[in-house]
């Protein structure tokens, strides 16, 4: 019998809400020596979620790590509503922190007409956020010590600490494991995204996998019938006047999520119904997307001009000058239309931030090393049905001895992290469980070894 599934616990002392907001002061720029600035800070926002505690004295923690989005609670859960995290925070007696990335959310180290200018942007990156991370561990840490009068001794934690993130927090967790090994017992690398490719024309070609036949055919043909017929359903869209590239990414990117976040039961069924009676699939594919979709982030005006309530701008500048990920159309298999490019995504960066840029990947996979990303310390999980597994890791390794790869339909992007279900498929319930069984073996062997 899975552990996962028979999750019990008593309460002892009042827990703090997961959805409760603390700050903590942060440094605007970490790497910056000048005195002035390194008196710059800036409130940046974390939850803690203690539902699970059963004493008030603790020696392990867990942080999770937000990602390109606002952080609105921690995670774990709750003791009837819990996911593979609070499983661990129950086992441990280990409360769950929850620390939001730089410039996404109320995390802004600029406010007003300055918080999102390209200039301010410049502090906005995966070394950034390491260096949040290696600050917020290690002053918690100390004030943990202060509280729990424990022995603080320089060079060590006082409790043992476990992260984890998924997706590009997935990939950070990777890299923070790799570059601060002493600072973490494990890691927990969900759909992380470690191989920071300038081109993934593949983006189709799995997504059209998939999908499986005749899906696929459906929302190609669907696709088809809108380039055909683009005038007629860019006013359909409300998008008249827009630039037509602009359109064709928010179709493609947008649509594509059915598959990404395993929700092909959500439109697939109705298209292929639809398709094998040879009927019209396109009224089926369009009123999904306008029901479920607005284009409104994806228009270039809303990039370059864009308030900080949406996340759009800020991720796309790490795409634009760290991690690119663009997914141009390819030649076969192609969901997407063929107007969506290499060129246009460089073009967006140019509109956006006048970013002149070719491949900014280099420099990253040089800094942190691909797939080659040394990870033995850290648990990778990947799912096939997810698109972005082919840039994250799905094979074992010296390097990376730990990895979990399933293929069930609907395991998708970074499911393990979500609530557990008894409905869940039994590959996923296994994965969950090997996770809890390897963060264990971390947990217990960093006793030994203190």
């Amino acid at each position: 019998m899975f552990v996962l599934l028979s999750l019990q616990i008593n309460q002892i002392h009042e827990p703090i809400s997961s959805s409760e907001p603390k700050y903590f002061d942060q440094r605007v720029d970490s790497f910056s020596q000048s005195p002035a600035s390194m008196l710059k800070t800036f409130k940046q926002r974390y939850y803690i979620n203690s539902d699970f505690l059963q004493q008030d004295i603790f020696t392990k923690a867990i942080l999770y790590i937000g990602g390109e989005s606002t952080l609105k609670s921690a995670k774990g859960g709750n003791v009837t509503d819990f996911d593979v995290l609070g499983v661990i925070s129950k086992k441990y007696n280990a409360p769950i922190y929850a620390l939001e990335h730089r410039f996404y959310g109320e995390s802004q180290p600029f406010h007003g007409v300055e918080e999102l200018k390209t200039e301010n942007l410049k502090l906005l990156s995966s070394r950034h956020a390491i260096a949040d991370i290696v600050n917020f561990v290690q002053k918690i840490d100390r004030q943990i010590c202060k509280d729990l009068n424990l022995q603080y001794i320089p060079g060590k934690t006082c409790v043992a600490w476990v992260v984890a993130g998924g997706s590009y927090a997935g990939a950070v967790s990777a890299w923070l494991m790799q570059q601060h090994p002493g600072l973490f017992a494990g890691a927990i690398s969900s759909s992380g995204v470690v191989d920071a490719r300038f081109e993934i024309p593949e983006f189709d070609t799995q997504t059209y996998a998939a999908a499986g036949q005749p899906c696929a055919q459906a929302f190609v043909q669907a696709m088809r019938d809108i380039e055909h017929n683009q005038e007629s359903f860019m006013e359909y869209f409300g998008t008249t006047g827009k630039n037509e590239q602009d359109f064709y990414y928010f179709l493609a990117d947008a649509s594509l999520m059915v598959f990404q976040y395993g929700d092909w039961a959500k439109l697939c069924p109705k298209l292929i119904s639809a398709y094998k009676l040879s009927q019209n699939v396109t009224p089926i594919f369009a009123e999904y997307m306008k029901n479920n979709f607005k284009f409104d982030s994806y228009d270039r005006e809303y990039l370059k001009n864009s308030p900080r309530d949406g996340h759009q701008r800020q991720w796309w500048y790490q795409t634009c000058t760290e991690v690119a990920y663009f997914q141009p159309a390819p030649l076969i298999n192609n969901i997407r239309s063929q107007k969506v490019t290499t060129q246009w995504h460089l073009d967006i960066c140019k509109y956006a931030f006048d970013l002149e840029l070719n491949d900014p990947t280099q420099r990253t996979n040089q800094y942190y090393g691909v797939k080659e990303v040394y990870g033995p310390d850290t648990i990778f999980t990947n799912f096939w049905q997810d698109i972005w597994h082919i840039i994250g890791i799905t094979k074992q390794s010296q390097n990376q001895p730990n990895v979990e790869y399933i293929h069930c339909r609907d395991c998708a992007h970074c499911v393990d992290l979500h609530t557990i279900k008894e409905s869940d498929p039994s590959e996923l319930k296994q994965l969950r469980q090997n996770v809890v069984d390897f963060i264990s073996n971390r947990f217990d062997n960093w006793d030994k070894s203190e």
